[in-house]
């Protein structure tokens, strides 16, 4: 089952590449409905993401470069901390 998180990423990553194609084509590639992807894309505005349907490229696309990520990432600047080592 794919979650919204991960129909975030696949969408981001179609508009990045200005891929998106018509809503409807857009849904098919995301394995929804036309409903659902509007959904997804007022709640990415809701976000903050700069999404617009651009009808001249035939795609969705944002009005600037963003960038999308959601989850954590190591950082090599931590140092441990001994209270918590074994």
């Amino acid at each position: 089952m794919i979650t919204k998180i991960e129909r975030i990423e696949r969408l981001h990553n179609l508009i990045r590449l200005k891929a998106t194609g018509t809503p409807k084509e857009c849904a098919l590639k995301l394995k929804i409905n036309e409903r659902q992807l509007y959904r997804l894309i007022n709640f990415m505005k809701e976000l903050d993401a700069p999404v617009y349907n651009d009808i001249f490229a035939n795609s969705y696309c944002y009005e600037y470069e963003i960038e999308w990520s959601f989850g954590f990432t190591k950082s090599f600047n931590i140092q441990k901390n001994d209270r918590f080592s074994n």
